[in-house]
């Protein structure tokens, strides 16, 4: 099949932190959020500022401990670190090709794609995904991100 596009980008550790940042927020339900905040109310009505104290670190942790086995997962794992990736775009999948390995990544296996303002992420699943800098694209490219059918 002809390749239509073709982009080289690096994933750094910052890429991967972000990444799993990203999931961690999109798995939290606002709803969720809205009653822990709402939880404050009664300690701070009753002046009870050690258990908000207690909460926020709890939140802290929650937010944090992701992060932190996703950066210890990282450094452990030379294989991914600071790799070339050349990611090749084609009608019906996307391959990631680096010096040791390929992944090809076809649109209709595709679990989920996440777009903020700096970067597509293109999940295979809930911890699989295809890293894509928006700072990379040109404008056909991110066209035919946006037009993905999955």
């Amino acid at each position: 099949m002809k390749k239509l596009y073709e982009l080289e980008t690096t994933y750094t550790k910052k890429d991967h932190l972000l990444l799993n940042y990203t999931l961690l927020l999109k798995s939290l339900s606002f709803k969720l959020i809205i009653i822990f905040l709402i939880s404050f109310i009664p300690q701070i009505i009753t002046k009870q500022y050690e258990i908000i104290i207690s909460e926020i670190f709890f939140i802290l942790i929650f937010l944090l401990f992701p992060l932190i086995i996703s950066s210890i997962a990282y450094n452990s794992n030379k294989s991914v670190q600071n790799k070339k990736i050349i990611v090749e775009f084609y009608k019906d999948y996307i391959l990631q090709k680096t010096d040791i390995s390929s992944y090809k990544a076809e649109h209709k296996n595709i679990y989920k794609i996440i777009s903020n303002k700096n970067y597509y992420y293109i999940l295979m699943s809930k911890n699989q995904a295809i890293i894509i800098p928006k700072n990379k694209l040109t404008k056909e490219m991110e066209q035919y991100v946006n037009n993905i059918k999955y």
